[in-house]
């Protein structure tokens, strides 16, 4: 065998190899991609802020999975602290009817019951959030609970993603 055809066969091989390789990263690539997207990811509550004068909620939530998310709802508990004179109460099923992208962030303003007094220093607020998967007709949530503190204070309004 000459000198030319051993350099040949040994591109032809070194080629297959390449093409060999490039193409079983593709094929796995787009199988580890299409079981993730089957896999229903859970919003995350980043953070909360309680903003006193509007007497409401805004939440930080993101989105880690690869498939947008439709916020359907919430509902908010509150359980006064020893420092309130608020009594306890529970609203449902109040409609957001808002997207959440893929690997991305919302701020979704959750507004207490109206004519209750701001929230007071051991308050907690449990806030759930109703979800949808668009590969599945069941609905999912995400409970939250935020308690008020001493030392906080109201931030900065978040802005709104969309």
């Amino acid at each position: 065998m000459s000198k030319k055809r051993v350099w040949i066969v040994l591109f032809i091989a070194l080629l297959g190899l390449f093409i060999g390789f490039g193409a079983g990263g593709y094929l796995t690539a787009n199988r580890v991609i299409t079981a993730m997207e089957q896999i229903p990811a859970s919003p995350i509550v980043l953070n909360a802020v309680y903003e006193k004068e509007q007497n409401q909620l805004a939440l930080s939530v993101f989105n880690p999975g690869p498939v947008p998310l439709r916020l359907q709802s919430y509902s908010i508990t509150f359980t006064p602290g020893s420092e309130s004179d608020e009594a306890a109460y529970i609203v449902s099923e109040i409609p957001i009817q808002l997207d959440l992208p893929p690997f991305d962030a919302v701020t979704v303003f959750v507004n207490l019951k109206e004519q209750t007094a701001a929230l007071a220093v051991g308050d907690l607020v449990t806030v759930s959030i109703f979800y949808t998967h668009p590969h599945s007709p069941d609905v999912y949530s995400v409970i939250h609970p935020y308690t008020q503190g001493a030392s906080e204070q109201a931030g900065p309004t978040p802005t709104p993603t969309q």
